[in-house]
C-alpha cells in the first residue's frame, strides 16, 4: 500500500492526457488540470465539494478500516519508514547502529555515513522535485533546474527538500512527531483494528 502511494506521488506528474500533463495546478495561469478536467477559478466550488468529501472519507474509512491514512499514506509516516529503511539497508539493524556510532571513525564508519546521508539528500531533492512539478510542468521545470534557470522554482526545490529532510531526519533519530490535524481528530477515538500498523503519526 505504501509502495502504491509513491508510485502515484512520483509518477502522476509525468503521465500527459492529450497534450498537457495529466495532474497539474497551473497557478500562473490560474488552470486546474485533472485528468481531463479543467478547472478556472470560479469553479473553485467544485474543488471545494472534493476537499470536504475528501475529508468525510478519511473519517469514514478510519472508522471502518482502521488506520488506513496513518499507517499508509500520512507523509509524516511514510517518509519516516523510508528514511529508516534505508539507514537500516546501509547502516545494519539497532545493535549494529549502535555500535557504529560508538565506534571510533574508520572508513567504514564514514563511508556509511556520508552514503547514507547523500541518499536521504537525493530522496529529499527528488520529493522537493516532484511537489513543485505539480505546480509547474515537470518536464519544463526540470530542464530549467539542470539550466540553472527559474529562480523560485530553485528556492521551491530546495526549501520543501530541507524541510523534508529535517523533519524525517528528526523523526527518524529522535521521535519527534509533527502530526496532521485532520487525521488527530480522526483517530482520537478510533481503536485501531490493526494494532501491529499502530505507526508514528497518530500514536493515541
Amino acid at each position: 500500500m505504501v509502495v502504491l502511494t509513491q508510485l502515484v506521488f512520483y509518477g502522476l506528474p509525468w503521465l500527459e492526457w492529450g497534450q498537457r500533463q495529466m495532474v497539474l495546478f497551473d497557478l500562473g495561469a490560474r488552470r486546474f488540470y485533472i485528468f481531463g478536467l479543467v478547472l478556472y477559478p470560479q469553479d473553485f466550488i467544485y474543488l471545494t465539494g472534493l476537499l470536504i468529501i475528501s475529508a468525510l472519507s478519511l473519517f469514514l474509512f478510519t472508522a471502518v478500516a482502521g488506520r488506513l491514512w496513518c499507517g499508509f499514506a500520512c507523509p509524516q509516516t511514510v517518509y519516516t519508514e523510508i528514511f529508516m529503511w534505508i539507514e537500516h539497508k546501509i547502516e545494519g539493524d539497532r545493535s549494529a547502529r549502535l555500535r557504529l556510532d560508538g565506534g571510533a571513525w574508520t572508513f567504514e564508519k564514514i563511508w556509511k555515513k556520508s552514503l547514507k546521508q547523500f541518499t536521504w539528500v537525493v530522496v529529499s531533492v527528488w520529493t522537493g522535485f516532484t511537489f513543485v512539478g505539480y505546480f509547474v510542468p515537470i518536464r519544463e521545470l526540470g530542464a530549467e533546474l539542470l539550466a540553472m534557470q527559474g529562480g523560485w522554482q530553485i528556492f521551491w526545490v530546495l526549501f520543501l527538500r530541507f524541510c523534508h529532510l529535517r523533519q524525517c531526519r528528526i523523526s527518524a533519530r529522535a521521535g519527534l512527531q509533527i502530526h496532521v490535524p485532520l487525521c488527530a481528530l480522526s483517530e482520537r477515538h478510533v481503536r485501531p483494528r490493526h494494532p501491529h500498523r499502530d505507526l508514528r503519526c497518530c500514536p493515541w
